[in-house]
């Protein structure tokens, strides 16, 4: 027999031992009073990890139904992962079943390389196209947070502590991975030279500033088009505003390409606005860039899987350790800790295996110092 937990045990009856094979409970006198029914809680909180990490909110939050033993809120997440974080939007994950490997993508000046066909006459020999690869070797790191939930705060409160400590782990992960990914394609260094533009006049820099002319310069120099647009929300007032003359030229620009005109020839890629924050010193501070020192990225990430993209995420999906499953490359563990609290808690640790890469650093590139 072994001892009966805190979640298994009826708070009606007094600490008693549970049969690991017929799930019998018994009070220390050794007296039958009732049986357990196992509910796998890590299993439970495995998926719902991994729904928060794909930006899937939870649709419900359990709350106790008696007096109220606390003050405490009733719900928990402060961010909003589809609407906060733009990581999974420009740097989709591909999943892999080997922590360490490779994968193979076309290479785009290999496709769009000069190929007509000759007009043959006969015995002619037909031209050669042939695909030439690039392979993208990769090695998953392991990020990982944990947090204690004490059995005293579990028991007064209204609302499920585990299930919202789960969920702050979760999105502490995302959190990572938006400043990893946003470091990666704000960096010149990730991409071409020839995919690599510094602002003309810095974007909040007067009526010279020319944004417009930035982008497109970008886009030139791109060896597959570009799909999106990434900066941070510090960026965007410049952009949308401009000053003096440029400023009525962006305006029009954007009326223009919000319109039906936007919908029939696409002509401008689709603007993401980075809003994610992380706090250092007691101070806020945007992700993407501040209101004194900001990048921006241009990238290509199409719809379909297969086609190439300037950048993506390999996540380790294969088997944890113990075999249990880790949905979504989530590997969530629940345990008994004594250093928390009177009586113990619950300890939660909650790792992903990830690498941020560029695929290729000629589709795509990127305006440096936008506005300072």
């Amino acid at each position: 027999m072994i001892p009966v937990t805190s979640e298994e045990r009826d708070p009606r009856i007094a600490p008693a031992l549970i049969d690991a094979k017929s799930g019998d409970v018994f009070d220390r006198a050794g007296d039958r009073i009732g049986r357990s029914e196992p509910v796998e809680m890590t299993a439970q909180l495995s998926r719902f990890v991994s729904d928060v990490a794909a930006g899937r909110q939870p649709d419900r939050v359990l709350m106790d139904l008696a007096v109220r033993d606390v003050d405490s809120g009733t719900g928990y997440g402060i961010y909003s992962p589809t609407q906060d974080m733009v990581a999974d939007q420009v740097s989709t994950i591909q999943e892999v079943d080997q922590v360490l490997g490779s994968r193979y993508y076309e290479d785009p000046l290999s496709a769009t390389l000069q190929a007509l066909p000759n007009a043959l006459s006969e015995g002619a020999q037909v031209p050669l196209s042939n695909m030439a690869p690039i392979k993208v070797v990769y090695e998953c790191l392991g990020y990982g947070v944990a947090a204690d939930v004490p059995f005293e705060m579990s028991a007064q409160a209204d609302f499920d502590l585990l299930t919202g400590t789960a969920y702050r782990l979760a999105l502490a992960l995302r959190l990572a991975r938006e400043q990893r990914v946003a470091t990666l394609l704000l960096t010149a260094g990730s991409w071409a030279a020839a995919n690599q533009r510094a602002a003309a006049v810095k974007w909040n820099g007067g009526a010279t500033a020319d944004p417009i002319t930035d982008i497109y310069s970008v886009l030139a120099s791109s060896t597959l088009p570009i799909t999106h647009l990434v900066m941070s929300e510090a960026v965007l007032p410049w952009f949308a505003a401009g000053n003096g003359a440029v400023a009525t030229r962006v305006q029009n620009f954007f009326f223009t390409i919000e319109g039906a005109f936007q919908a029939t020839n696409n002509p401008f890629p689709k603007i993401i606005v980075a809003k994610g924050k992380l706090v250092a010193s007691a101070a806020a501070s945007y992700i993407w860039g501040s209101p004194t020192s900001a990048n921006v990225a241009l990238i290509r990430q199409p719809d379909s899987a297969q086609a190439l993209s300037s950048s993506r995420t390999f996540r380790y999906t294969g088997s944890s350790p113990d075999g249990v499953a880790q949905p979504g490359g989530y590997l969530l563990r629940k345990f008994y800790i004594n250093r928390t609290g009177g009586r113990g808690a619950n300890g939660l640790v909650l790792v992903s295996n990830d690498i941020e890469k560029i695929v290729s650093n000629k589709v795509g590139g990127i305006i440096t110092g936008v506005i300072g």
